[in-house]
Order: C-alpha cells, then structure tokens, then sequence
C-alpha cells in the first residue's frame, strides 16, 4: 500500500520531534536527581521536635448517663394570697433517656512546657464541660393526683414539664454530679493521643 508523500514527511517530523522531547526530559531529570531535588532523605528526630495537632471533631461525648427518674409538679390555687385548700393538682411523669456530656474540642488548648530532666512536659487547658445532648428519650404520666377543688386551677402541661426536665437547670445539675467522672474521662482521651506520640510525656491538666 502507497504512502502519500505528505503524510510520510508528516509523520517523520512527529517522530523526530518526539525524540528530542524525550532526550531533553531524560537530561533535565538526571540533572535534576544528580542535584538531589527529586529525592530527599527526609529524617524527623523524634525527640527534638513533635508536632502535636488536637483535630477539630468539634463537641466530644465523653459521658454517657442513662437516666430513669420521676418528675412531679404541683398547681394550686391562691385564694386572696392563701393556698386554698383542696385544690392542688400534682403530676407524676416518669422518664427514661441517654444524656451525652463533653467538651468542645475547639476550645482545648495544648502547649509543651519546661522539661522535667528528660522527660518532654504537656499542659492541656480544658474548657467548660457541656450538655451535649440527649437520646433515646421516653416519657409517661406514671401519676396524677387531683383534690376535691383542683377544677379551680389549670392543667399541669405535660411538655412543658419534659421542657424543664431537659432545661439548663438539671443539665447544670447533671454536669456537676458527674465532674469528677467527666475529668477522668477527659484525661484519658486525650493521654491516650498524646502518648501515642511521646510515650513517656509528662502531662496536666487546667479546667476552666
């Protein structure tokens, strides 16, 4: 089969072309090697320097309360600045749910102090512990007790009861119950962390 002449001088220029770029890559890179620019010996001296990065995972669960209790609230009537008599109206509701308490990651400071002798020393600043919070939530009337003139007084809100149930209050309540677990719990994470990348580091811990 005949080549056009065109095309045969096209196709050998191409060739040619693609030579000379392969011969110049080919001297570039082993001028390149030769100067060690495209490979480095790179050495990380573990105990001169560790970068410790704390990742932003935001709010960290590190309790988890299962709590059962029974709420009550009461209503009476006021009459002319008196209690009248007969008329409370209390509602019992018992609850179930999963409490998450933690931190905000975002706010944990870290910072590497004065040595002690030869061990390397780290100091966390741990914010305000929070309510992160809440699961598996269930509630019911367990009881309702009514006297023989609480038709003079309102209807006990059942939601308005779960509302205070989980309001700021008992969130504050549950946190300070639990501040010794929740401190233990932190330290733990985030020795844990540490360690893994100097084993024998001298922690301690700020709250604020």
């Amino acid at each position: 089969m005949k080549i056009n002449k065109k095309l045969q001088k096209t196709l050998i220029i191409t060739l040619i072309a693609g030579f000379v770029l392969v011969a110049i890559f080919s001297i570039f890179l082993i001028r390149l090697v030769l100067r060690g620019s495209v490979v480095q010996e790179i050495i990380v001296e573990h105990e001169q320097e560790v970068i410790v990065q704390i990742e932003d995972i935001g709010e960290v669960a590190l309790l988890k309360l299962s709590v059962c209790d029974i709420f009550d609230q009461t209503n009476h009537t006021d009459f002319f600045g008196h209690k009248l008599i007969g008329s409370e109206k209390t509602k019992f509701i018992r609850t179930s749910f999963n409490a998450k308490l933690g931190i905000n990651s975002r706010d944990v400071r870290l910072r590497e102090m004065e040595r002690i002798g030869n061990t390397r020393s780290f100091q966390f600043t741990i914010p305000e512990f929070v309510f992160i919070g809440y699961d598996n939530f269930h509630s019911e009337v367990a009881f309702e007790k009514k006297g023989a003139l609480s038709w003079t007084n309102s209807e006990i809100d059942s939601t308005e009861m779960i509302n205070k149930i989980l309001g700021e209050d008992n969130q504050k309540e549950y946190l300070q119950e639990n501040i010794d677990l929740l401190k233990e719990s932190c330290e733990s994470f985030y020795s844990s962390f540490v360690r893994s990348l100097v084993p024998d580091a001298y922690l301690s811990f700020i709250y604020q």
